[in-house]
């Protein structure tokens, strides 16, 4: 008994018929016996995997494990058969297993948890848990089969990169909060003389004291972009759907000066509506609108805005008509202060469309760009909806 590749044969009999429990020679001598070539071979498969293999009856008890699973608890197989959770962990901890498995047991279904686990030895790691239960020759649920993975590496090294992310942020931040304040100044200062003291000052001063003020917006349009990176953040969700349409229509109306001095005209299709925070699909619009504008469009052109659903996930788009993207860009211009060939001589930080990928990162989706039929550029952004919580929970 206790042999992982043979969960029938395990639990054939119900327990309260089984014949006392042998010695642990015994069982391991019942464990060679009962291995044909094949499941010889199934077994080393077993064993040579790094997760944890378990099986326990329906009362709770091991009836058998792989090699990780014993180098886990310290036990071999056959000492680990007969005993349960109780004999491996603290109470409260093996009270909180056995729930878990009551729970997979009662509802036939399979069981997925992130637990923090004190080992026998003392350490406490993070393991990736599933649990599914199996089936006797009645038919009739005879216990479950749980596979654990040791993640607590990985969750050390993901907290770790949050962490330093949240640094970088931070200092992103102060440092373009902090650049700011003597931009306003330097441009404003700039300006006030050329424009009251003209005629003091000959060609030269006016053209660098041009410059001056050219540089400071540059630089100051650099810092805002900057922090829209640096403070953009996984907001809750609206209690209700969003009205993308509406929100499109509303970036539009506000960007009517820019259109206007390019003459080009937005077209709003219909757009799926959504639980994600308002402020965030503001700034997609905002941005892929503005993008267009700058480098996809000449007079007389028109931006189509739309987009469409599948399942959970939704996508909108901005299309133009311009000159494209070349191939070997399409993903490069996503990286923060890339500026592709048609960007050249735009105005511009080259932080726009990294902003634009975080956003759809957040939202659980992505941000790409393909080449509009006829011509042009058309930026895809995906995200997923996020669905109402059931009520009570």
């Amino acid at each position: 008994m206790g042999a992982l590749e043979d969960l029938k044969f395990k639990h054939c009999k119900d327990s309260s018929e089984e014949a006392p429990l042998p010695t642990d020679i015994d069982r391991q001598k019942s464990l060679e016996k009962n291995r044909s070539p094949d499941k010889g071979l199934l077994r080393c498969l077993i064993d040579a995997l790094g997760d944890l293999i378990y099986i326990k009856d329906r009362d709770g008890v091991y009836r058998g494990c792989n090699k990780a699973s014993e180098n886990f608890v310290g036990l071999t197989e056959a000492e680990q058969i007969g005993k349960t959770d109780f004999d491996f962990f603290d109470e409260d901890m093996a009270e909180v297993i056995r729930k878990i498995d009551r729970e997979v047991l009662a509802s036939g279904r399979e069981y997925h948890v992130e637990e923090w686990i004190t080992r026998p030895d003392g350490r406490r790691v993070l393991l990736d848990s599933r649990k599914t239960p199996f089936y006797g020759p009645d038919g009739e649920v005879a216990g479950i089969v749980g596979i654990s993975r040791d993640i607590t590496e990985r969750k050390q090294a993901e907290e770790a990169l949050k962490e330093a992310n949240r640094e970088l942020e931070a200092f992103t931040y102060t440092v373009s909060h902090d650049l700011r304040t003597p931009l306003v100044p330097i441009i404003g200062y700039s300006d006030f003389l050329r424009e009251n003291y003209r005629e003091r000052l000959d060609e030269q001063a006016l053209e660098c004291l041009s410059e001056i003020s050219k540089s400071g917006e540059k630089m100051l349009a650099l810092m805002e972009d900057l922090l829209s990176l640096a403070t953009v953040r996984k907001l809750d969700p609206p209690a209700e759907p969003v009205d993308a349409a509406e929100v499109a229509n509303e970036v539009v109306s506000g960007l009517s000066g820019q259109l206007c001095l390019a003459g080009v005209e937005v077209e709003v299709g219909d757009l799926p509506a959504l639980r994600v925070p308002k402020t965030l699909l503001v700034q997609v619009f905002d941005n892929l609108i503005l993008n267009a504008i700058k480098y996809g469009c000449k007079r007389g052109d028109t931006i189509e805005v739309g987009g469409e659903r599948r399942g959970e996930r939704v996508t909108f788009y901005v299309r133009d008509h311009g000159p494209g993207i070349p191939v070997d860009e399409r993903e490069s211009i996503f990286d923060v202060f890339y500026r592709g060939i048609t960007g050249q001589d735009k105005e511009g930080t080259g932080i726009g469309l990294a902003t634009i990928q975080k956003i759809a990162r957040l939202l659980g989706g992505r941000a790409w760009v393909e080449e509009t039929p006829g011509g042009g550029s058309t930026f895809r952004v995906e995200m997923v909806d996020i669905p109402l919580s059931p009520p009570g929970k």
